[in-house]
């Protein structure tokens, strides 16, 4: 299971630092995530246990994703994407509240020296648990409500499946073609606030090709391009021989009369 296991709240246990924390915390609230039967179930199970990736196995070490900057800065704010594009981490032990905002503009996520805490009415809150966004938010949930805070862990590093920084469906973004060069597929921005003033979470998606794919690549577009000059460069020397051949033709023998009176 991804994440650190450091404690057990009934009727679920924690993660630490992982992005099934989300759907725990929404159970201490009083908020259940579905089963797999549909129903609600009082002991959530994290959904990313049991359901399949929806991208292929070979192309998941393919989608890579990164942090580019925090506008405005914010000296000791960390972030990090954790995994080539998994989950979204960030530490911060500030005294000033820190707060993620969902997709909704709903507050998601506080931390501080404090702790860290989840919004238990953020619909995104419920989709950030599942890989794909697969968990269900229950009817309680409102990116309109005001926030109901459930502490989940003391201070320190929380990380969350942040879907705005990651590919979510099967097939390859078109942009990436044969999938053999390297691409951006999007940039990607996280709104959040610090005591109140807003910041800009920024990053990028980018497609990172296999490396014998690239070899690969580089192997057609180069043969024939090499033969090419290969031959061009032979045709060039055999050309400059045969001139040379023709400049000395006459060095060594007697000029003939009719060379001498022209002469």
């Amino acid at each position: 299971m991804a994440g650190r296991w450091t404690r057990s709240i009934p009727p679920v246990c924690i993660a630490r630092v992982s992005g099934v924390a989300l759907i725990g915390a929404m159970a201490l609230a009083g908020l259940t995530a579905p089963s797999a039967s549909g129903h609600p179930s009082s002991a959530p199970v994290p959904e990313s246990e049991t359901l399949p990736s929806l991208i292929p196995p070979g192309d998941i070490p393919r989608y890579r994703s990164e942090v580019t900057g925090i506008s405005p800065p914010v000296p000791r704010l960390e972030l990090r994407i954790v995994g080539t594009q998994d989950r979204l981490e960030a530490t911060w032990l500030g005294a000033e509240p820190l707060v993620i905002e969902g997709v909704g503009g709903e507050p998601m996520i506080r931390m501080s020296v404090r702790g860290v805490s989840i919004n238990a009415l953020s619909p995104y809150a419920y989709k950030s648990g599942e890989r794909f966004g697969r968990a269900d938010p229950p009817a309680e949930a409102d990116p309109d409500a005001p926030p109901v805070w459930n502490k989940i862990a003391p201070p320190g590093p929380i990380s969350w499946y942040e879907h705005r920084a990651q590919w979510m469906r099967a097939e390859r973004p078109s942009v990436v073609g044969d999938g053999a060069s390297a691409t951006l597929i999007r940039n990607w921005e996280v709104p959040a606030t610090l005591g109140g003033r807003e910041l800009s979470i920024t990053g990028v998606l980018e497609w990172v090709p296999d490396p014998q794919a690239v070899r690969d690549k580089a192997s057609e577009v180069s043969s024939p391009a090499l033969w090419a000059l290969i031959l061009t460069g032979a045709l060039v020397l055999g050309a400059l021989i045969g001139a040379r051949v023709r400049d000395t033709r006459g060095v060594g023998r007697p000029r003939t009369s009719m060379e001498a009176g022209s002469g």
